[in-house]
């Protein structure tokens, strides 16, 4: 398997390499930066598609460790404090359901497989969707309801547990 096709969710328990550049995302109408009211949040796990080749269990320990390599106090610049929920959920659907989640995208590469009218950016390993209020002129314009992860496992990235100690060139 070429290395360039390899993607691991495994690779995220090696730690998150620090940001060298952060543009904060902003509301169309007003340009005023979005935000969480409250920095805890709890993020559902969609089980992985049968044949994806990472188990349910897999992908929420890399799904743990990257929460807590992105969450306060392991990294000290933000407030925002990820925890997964205590078990995985079947729902495929990243939307404003009040709920933050993480899915494995397989067949279209798009927020609505069955009605993909206009698809992601086949380029990208995932994407997040912010659902927010837009009130411009209130106080909670700009607010973050819940924010979806949808990772692209649709075609040209393959998905695994990269082995501990393991590196790159082992799966050239």
């Amino acid at each position: 398997m070429a290395a360039s096709v390899l993607m691991a969710m495994g690779t995220l328990a090696m730690g998150a390499a620090p940001a060298h550049a952060y543009v904060r995302q902003r509301t169309d109408d007003t340009l005023v930066p979005f935000f969480w009211t409250d920095p805890r949040k709890v993020l559902e796990v969609s089980r992985p598609p049968d044949g994806l080749g990472i188990s349910d269990t897999d992908l929420r320990i890399s799904a743990q460790l990257a929460a807590e390599a992105w969450s306060y106090p392991a990294l000290p610049c933000t407030g925002i404090s990820l925890r997964l929920s205590s078990t995985s959920t079947s729902s495929q659907v990243a939307g404003r359901d009040h709920r933050n989640r993480i899915i494995m995208r397989t067949g279209d590469w798009c927020r609505d497989p069955g009605a993909c009218t206009v698809p992601f950016d086949p380029a990208a390993v995932a994407t997040t969707s912010l659902f927010s209020v837009a009130r411009p002129g209130d106080v909670t314009d700009g607010e973050i309801m819940e924010a979806d992860i949808e990772v692209n496992a649709t075609g040209p990235f393959l998905w695994g547990v990269i082995p501990a100690g393991a590196s790159g060139r082992d799966f050239e």
